[in-house]
């Protein structure tokens, strides 16, 4: 999983990710400015980059729904998961400032108009979709999966119903024609239980969230 943000201060927020994928493990005071702690990262930013981190931007974060543990909104509307966990220490150790606005596909996510805003937590392989974004390094690896329907046969998939999450790129041995696009993994691993399609691909955490939680 990866951090997309729109054009504009690109490399400034890659660099800024680095950083924050490593700031827990530098020695700094824990009243210290935001300047001095990206100072004390040694990343080489210059006088206006950390000028700029100092005046304390607020950044718009993106989160694309239904993907448990990685993040998901819980009954009171409140973003969870790795992915705010990952950002709330972001935002502890540089004094950066995000707002959360949840959405319910990858789709709705490239219709926002954010100037500062940030896609959080992008699966590879839905980078296409956000073709004018740059992509931070991964701060998250995980297996991918088959989930299917229990009168599947995992040897024979050949014109079974796939179903995909829009956005997505779909696996080279299917076909458009065989494919449901839904909007998130969550309705993906639900139709497929249902009997609406008959298999479908996914990160394990995931997968193996909503079939325990789902008791699929």
């Amino acid at each position: 999983m990866s951090i997309l943000r729109s054009i504009g201060l690109r490399q400034l927020l890659c660099r800024l990710i680095l950083f924050c994928l490593l700031v827990t493990a530098l020695p700094t005071a824990a009243n210290a400015s935001s300047q001095e702690r990206i100072a004390s990262a040694n990343l080489g930013l210059t006088a206006l980059e950390q000028e700029y981190i100092g005046q304390s931007h607020e950044f718009q974060i993106i989160v694309i729904d239904g993907v448990a543990p990685l993040q998901y909104t819980d009954a009171e509307g409140e973003i969870r998961g790795i992915t705010r966990l990952v950002l709330d220490e972001i935002a502890a150790s540089t004094g950066l400032r995000f707002t959360y606005l949840a959405v319910d596909s990858t789709e709705e996510a490239r219709t926002i108009d954010a100037p500062n805003g940030i896609v959080a937590a992008i699966d590879s392989a839905y980078i296409d979709s956000f073709p004018n974004m740059t992509l931070s390094q991964p701060f998250l690896q995980a297996p991918t999966v088959l989930f299917l329907h229990k009168s599947v046969d995992a040897n024979n998939l050949t014109a079974k119903t796939f179903a995909g999450v829009k956005g997505g790129n779909l696996p080279p041995d299917v076909l458009p024609e065989n494919a449901i696009y839904y909007n998130t993994r969550e309705d993906a691993i639900r139709a497929v239980n249902a009997g609406e399609a008959d298999y479908g691909y996914g990160n394990a955490y995931s997968v193996a969230t909503y079939m325990i939680s789902n008791r699929y």
